[in-house]
């Protein structure tokens, strides 16, 4: 069972990250690396190669989602969820006992801090 989909635009943009376009000068093909020319090239004129550098594949010019080791499935890499497509706000309510106990545990926290002086200057963020 897969916990985490992502959302079509959120693929596309892990497609987009790991795709690299080349241009290839008219009779200087690419003869080296990743992104070399094919038969199918036209070598002989101005051309564009769209190179996916996690399948490492030339792909069609303008193709960007395709047949790649990203994705959700057996034999595919999982990719990092996007944090900025994460909706984060909480749908309950805490209980006023919960919200209690938490300041108490902090407040305790805080007070051993301060009589001990043992503020540690990592664990205070800097403000902006």
């Amino acid at each position: 069972m897969i916990g985490y989909e992502s959302p079509e635009s959120e693929m596309e943009e892990i497609y987009h990250t790991n795709i690299k376009v080349k241009q290839v000068i008219a009779n200087q093909p690419i003869t080296k690396g990743g992104s070399q020319c094919t038969f199918a090239c036209d070598t002989e004129n101005h051309h564009l190669h769209t190179y996916c550098k996690l399948c490492k594949k030339n792909l069609h010019y303008g193709m960007v989602i395709h047949d790649c080791t990203i994705g959700y499935g057996p034999g595919k890499v999982q990719p990092d969820m996007d944090p900025s497509f994460l909706i984060n706000n909480p749908w309950w309510k805490e209980p006023l006992a919960v919200m209690i106990e938490n300041n108490f545990i902090y407040l305790q926290y805080l007070q051993q801090n301060l009589i001990d002086n043992s503020f540690n200057e990592e664990l205070i963020a800097e403000l902006d």
